[in-house]
């Protein structure tokens, strides 16, 4: 593959396909849904609470994904607890059920990874790019210009 030239994904599936013969890929075309949003996902946890630049080791817990324990130092004993979750305020009513007190509570953040984030708009090439694939279209085999015509390149 080093000394192999592709300009579109069409090309590249075929190298792909054609490189070692005796041990061949197998190639897996991704669809939309495989890719996973991981900031969208983070922002819902606290992580400003364990002082990363700090820290000798880390120690995660299936059982609990909202806690994580962590060491400053590999003198230390024992580790140390930081929360990530989000904490909420809710309303509890006094003993006489007249004033409302606002208690923070933790609360295990429901933690989920979503799909990929839809793009609003779809993004157009800049001018520079799209003026260069047009002079290499030329340079292209004719499955690579029929792609880039597919998707709006056109001489």
């Amino acid at each position: 593959m080093n000394v192999a030239e592709f300009y579109s994904p069409v090309s590249f599936l075929r190298i792909l396909l054609k490189v070692n013969r005796n041990h061949p890929f197998t190639v897996i075309q991704m669809k939309k849904s495989d890719f996973k949003d991981f900031q969208s996902s983070s922002k819902m946890l606290r992580f400003s609470e364990v002082p990363y630049t700090k820290v000798f080791q880390l120690k995660f817990s299936k059982c609990s994904l909202h806690i994580i324990e962590y060491k400053n130092s590999h003198a230390e004993s024992d580790f140390r607890s930081a929360m990530i979750g989000q904490t909420r305020r809710t309303r509890k009513q006094n003993t006489d059920g007249k004033f409302p007190i606002e208690v923070n509570t933790s609360v295990p953040p429901a933690i989920r990874i979503v799909s990929s984030r839809k793009q609003k708009t779809e993004k157009e090439l800049p001018k520079n790019k799209l003026q260069d694939l047009k002079s290499m279209l030329t340079l292209m085999p004719l499955l690579d210009r029929e792609y880039y015509r597919t998707i709006g390149v056109k001489n």
